[in-house]
């Protein structure tokens, strides 16, 4: 058990004033810690402040939400579409949204269109947010321009 001077062993044994300054702590997982964390997660909006480092964590869940200022990835490579194995049926990309009038949202992006042979398109100013698809009739779709230098045969 841990309180804001003491924190206490199984056996009952108090230890005083614990004080963990500029230092990473580890805690191997025991039962107590990991329902102390399983309880802690199944609240309702749950807060941690400071810095949490977790391996392995698996977050399962229909919608995730990061919010952060800056994204940091060690990965090379970013899979998604992880499901898609089953017939070619969801588009597979990245898109962003933006205002350049300060009233109307838009969205834009690089996606695999797989209603369309797999091509891969950039579009802007679509008005609605992709879902599972890109809606390419959406209000406000249109081609995205690319700027880049080509090598090799262009056919």
């Amino acid at each position: 058990n841990i309180d804001n001077d003491n924190i206490k062993a199984s056996a009952g044994i108090v230890y005083s004033k614990l004080s963990i300054a500029d230092a990473d702590l580890t805690i191997a997982k025991t039962n107590g810690l990991q329902a102390a964390l399983d309880a802690k997660a199944a609240t309702t909006g749950p807060t941690f402040t400071g810095t949490a480092n977790f391996q392995n964590i698996n977050v399962a869940g229909t919608h995730t939400f990061i919010n952060t200022a800056t994204l940091d990835v060690s990965d090379s490579l970013i899979s998604l579409a992880h499901n898609n194995n089953a017939g070619d049926t969801i588009d597979i990309g990245l898109y962003g949204l933006y205002d350049e009038s300060g009233s109307k949202d838009l969205y834009g992006g690089i996606f695999r269109d797989a209603t369309d042979s797999g091509k891969w398109k950039i579009f802007k100013d679509l008005e609605e947010a992709p879902t599972s698809t890109v809606n390419t009739s959406g209000t406000g779709y249109s081609a995205g321009t690319l700027v880049a230098n080509l090598e090799g045969t262009i056919p």
